[in-house]
């Protein structure tokens, strides 16, 4: 089919145009502006399924990385046969055997130190509390002993007072008695 006759005398279809249909054979000019609307409004799709395709490409993987991480740590979870496992298990126990039983031993020991320990601290606690028991008792009779002294003392002075008040009171009394004589 030769292109200018195929320009010329176009096919015959319809273009719909805000609701209403033409009829694309009224010559070459009118038809330039509908295949320009068509040609824009093809833009406008494609701009819109171009966003749309975005927009879902984005959605779908803005969280590759983390898909990616749990696709990567899935690889752990190989199944292998009883057999193998139990000849991985008989050789990590062959390997690290005996430096657990070494690390257990020490940990007794350590705990038995411990405990040794702990003993010795509650035997000075106890004792250490009967002294200070003790030395309140100490403290306690010696305060009321200070008390007692302290009092002691208290009484000799008003003693001393009184036997004081007592010589004026008989110094006055004499003194009465030879002027009652005298007089």
């Amino acid at each position: 089919m030769d292109i200018r006759r195929s320009l010329a005398h176009p096919r015959q279809s319809v273009f719909s145009a805000g609701g209403s249909v033409v009829p694309l054979n009224e010559g070459p000019a009118s038809h330039l502006s509908y295949l320009h609307a068509t040609v824009q409004m093809v833009a406008r799709c494609s701009t819109t399924l171009g966003e749309i395709a975005n927009e879902q490409k984005e959605e779908g993987t803005h969280d590759l990385e983390r898909i990616v991480r749990i696709t990567e740590n899935q690889r752990l979870f190989v199944l292998i046969d009883e057999p193998q496992l139990k000849s991985a298990q008989n050789q990590l126990e062959d390997e690290i055997g005996p430096q657990l039983n070494t690390l257990l031993e020490r940990a007794e020991k350590a705990i038995e130190a411990l405990d040794g320990k702990e003993q010795s601290l509650l035997s000075r606690i106890s004792a250490v509390k009967s002294s200070q028991a003790a030395a309140a008792a100490k403290a306690s009779a010696a305060a009321s002993k200070r008390g007692d002294a302290r009092r002691l003392q208290l009484l000799q002075t008003r003693r001393e007072r009184a036997e004081q008040e007592l010589e004026q009171v008989e110094a006055e009394t004499r003194k009465m008695e030879s002027e009652l004589m005298k007089g």
